[in-house]
């Protein structure tokens, strides 16, 4: 399973992550970029620490299980 996890700098300094699962193979940075823009520019998400002010780093990351016959 392949997760993004979005990273961003609150209004105070701190740090805050959105992960949205499941995400497509051919996702790009221009894609994520313009997405963790619209999510400051439209202020949706409350967080304990502030308003998400800007884009401090993105990642896939991608999980693989194995099922063990027990």
């Amino acid at each position: 399973m392949k997760v993004l996890v979005m990273n961003f700098l609150t209004k105070n300094g701190s740090k805050a992550s959105i992960r949205v699962g499941n995400v497509k193979d051919v996702l790009d940075a221009e894609e994520v970029s313009k997405a963790m823009d619209t999510i400051i520019a439209k202020n949706i998400f409350a967080t304990k620490n502030g308003e998400l002010e800007r884009k401090d780093a993105a990642s896939i990351v991608e999980t693989t299980v194995e099922e063990l016959e027990i």
